[in-house]
Protein backbone atom coordinates (compact mmCIF):
# COMPACT_ATOMS: atom_id res chain seq x y z
CA UNK A 1 0.00 0.00 0.00
CA UNK A 2 1.14 3.50 -1.20
CA UNK A 3 0.21 5.47 1.76
CA UNK A 4 0.80 9.05 2.76
CA UNK A 5 2.71 7.54 5.61
CA UNK A 6 4.93 5.55 2.82
CA UNK A 7 5.71 8.83 1.12
CA UNK A 8 6.29 10.91 3.78
CA UNK A 9 9.21 8.10 4.71
CA UNK A 10 10.22 7.47 1.06
CA UNK A 11 10.59 11.02 0.38
CA UNK A 12 12.70 11.67 3.47
CA UNK A 13 14.82 8.71 3.24
CA UNK A 14 14.63 6.94 -0.26
CA UNK A 15 18.40 6.63 -1.88
CA UNK A 16 18.17 4.92 -5.21
CA UNK A 17 17.51 7.17 -8.35
CA UNK A 18 16.50 11.08 -8.40
CA UNK A 19 15.46 12.83 -5.22
CA UNK A 20 12.52 11.55 -3.74
CA UNK A 21 11.21 14.80 -2.93
CA UNK A 22 11.75 15.72 -6.50
CA UNK A 23 8.84 12.43 -7.97
CA UNK A 24 6.62 12.10 -4.50
CA UNK A 25 4.02 14.36 -3.84
CA UNK A 26 4.12 16.24 -0.34
CA UNK A 27 2.29 15.09 2.29
CA UNK A 28 0.86 16.98 5.16
CA UNK A 29 0.88 15.96 9.14
CA UNK A 30 -3.06 15.01 8.57
CA UNK A 31 -2.35 12.86 5.80
CA UNK A 32 0.38 10.56 7.82
CA UNK A 33 -2.32 10.82 10.99
CA UNK A 34 -5.33 9.50 8.72
CA UNK A 35 -3.17 6.82 6.79
CA UNK A 36 -2.14 5.43 10.22
CA UNK A 37 -5.38 5.60 11.63
CA UNK A 38 -6.80 3.34 8.67
CA UNK A 39 -3.42 1.29 9.27
CA UNK A 40 -4.76 1.22 12.93
CA UNK A 41 -7.94 -0.51 12.40
CA UNK A 42 -6.85 -3.66 11.06
CA UNK A 43 -5.61 -5.79 13.80
CA UNK A 44 -3.68 -8.55 12.24
CA UNK A 45 -3.60 -11.91 13.29
CA UNK A 46 0.15 -12.98 14.63
CA UNK A 47 1.33 -16.70 14.54
CA UNK A 48 4.70 -16.05 15.65
CA UNK A 49 6.89 -14.27 18.05
CA UNK A 50 8.19 -12.20 15.06
CA UNK A 51 4.98 -11.58 13.96
CA UNK A 52 4.47 -10.29 16.97
CA UNK A 53 7.46 -8.65 17.40
CA UNK A 54 7.05 -6.45 14.32
CA UNK A 55 3.23 -5.46 15.20
CA UNK A 56 4.33 -4.23 18.38
CA UNK A 57 6.95 -1.92 17.09
CA UNK A 58 4.82 -0.89 14.10
CA UNK A 59 2.24 0.02 17.34
CA UNK A 60 4.44 2.06 18.82
CA UNK A 61 5.75 3.55 15.62
CA UNK A 62 2.33 4.24 14.54
CA UNK A 63 1.43 6.38 17.80
CA UNK A 64 4.40 8.31 18.00
CA UNK A 65 3.50 9.46 14.01
CA UNK A 66 -0.03 10.24 15.00
CA UNK A 67 1.62 12.76 18.06
CA UNK A 68 4.24 14.40 15.83
CA UNK A 69 2.47 13.89 11.99
CA UNK A 70 5.70 12.68 10.87
CA UNK A 71 6.82 9.61 9.52
CA UNK A 72 8.62 7.52 12.21
CA UNK A 73 10.99 4.15 11.93
CA UNK A 74 10.42 1.23 14.11
CA UNK A 75 13.49 2.50 16.18
CA UNK A 76 11.43 5.91 16.50
CA UNK A 77 8.53 4.26 17.86
CA UNK A 78 10.29 2.45 20.25
CA UNK A 79 12.17 5.11 21.64
CA UNK A 80 8.55 6.68 21.97
CA UNK A 81 7.37 4.20 23.32
CA UNK A 82 10.15 4.18 26.19
CA UNK A 83 9.61 7.53 26.99
CA UNK A 84 6.13 7.64 26.61
CA UNK A 85 4.76 4.29 27.59
CA UNK A 86 3.76 3.01 31.15
CA UNK A 87 7.49 1.12 32.31
CA UNK A 88 5.34 -2.30 32.80
CA UNK A 89 5.31 -2.01 29.42
CA UNK A 90 9.32 -1.66 29.11
CA UNK A 91 10.47 -5.53 28.63
CA UNK A 92 7.98 -6.45 26.00
CA UNK A 93 9.24 -3.45 23.71
CA UNK A 94 12.50 -4.51 24.25
CA UNK A 95 11.95 -8.25 23.74
CA UNK A 96 9.67 -7.28 20.48
CA UNK A 97 13.22 -4.99 19.61
CA UNK A 98 15.49 -8.31 20.42
CA UNK A 99 13.18 -10.38 18.30
CA UNK A 100 13.15 -8.00 15.31
CA UNK A 101 16.85 -8.25 15.39
CA UNK A 102 16.70 -11.85 15.09
CA UNK A 103 16.89 -12.92 18.50
CA UNK A 104 16.27 -16.29 19.09
CA UNK A 105 12.83 -17.26 20.31
CA UNK A 106 11.99 -21.00 21.93
CA UNK A 107 9.38 -23.26 20.07
CA UNK A 108 6.78 -22.34 22.97
CA UNK A 109 7.71 -18.83 23.73
CA UNK A 110 4.04 -16.75 23.46
CA UNK A 111 5.60 -13.35 25.46
CA UNK A 112 4.67 -10.58 22.71
CA UNK A 113 1.61 -12.93 21.54
CA UNK A 114 0.49 -12.72 24.50
CA UNK A 115 1.52 -8.90 25.93
CA UNK A 116 0.45 -7.62 21.87
CA UNK A 117 -3.37 -6.70 23.50
CA UNK A 118 -1.63 -4.78 26.29
CA UNK A 119 0.45 -3.12 24.09
CA UNK A 120 -3.08 -2.26 22.17
CA UNK A 121 -4.73 -0.83 24.96
CA UNK A 122 -2.11 1.08 26.90
CA UNK A 123 -1.98 2.90 23.17
CA UNK A 124 -5.52 3.25 22.70
CA UNK A 125 -6.06 4.54 26.78
CA UNK A 126 -2.84 7.29 26.01
CA UNK A 127 -4.51 8.65 22.37
CA UNK A 128 -7.69 9.15 21.60
CA UNK A 129 -6.59 10.58 18.10
CA UNK A 130 -7.11 7.17 16.41
CA UNK A 131 -10.46 8.16 15.51
CA UNK A 132 -10.85 10.18 12.28
CA UNK A 133 -12.73 13.29 13.48
CA UNK A 134 -9.25 14.64 15.44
Amino acid sequence: MLSADNIANMRQDGIVGPAPASVLPKVGAEQIREAVRQMLREIPECASEQEAASEVLDLVRSYRALETGAPATKSDGLRWGLLRLDSALHPLLRRAAAVAACALVAADDRTLRDGLDEVRAALRDRSPQTSSKQ
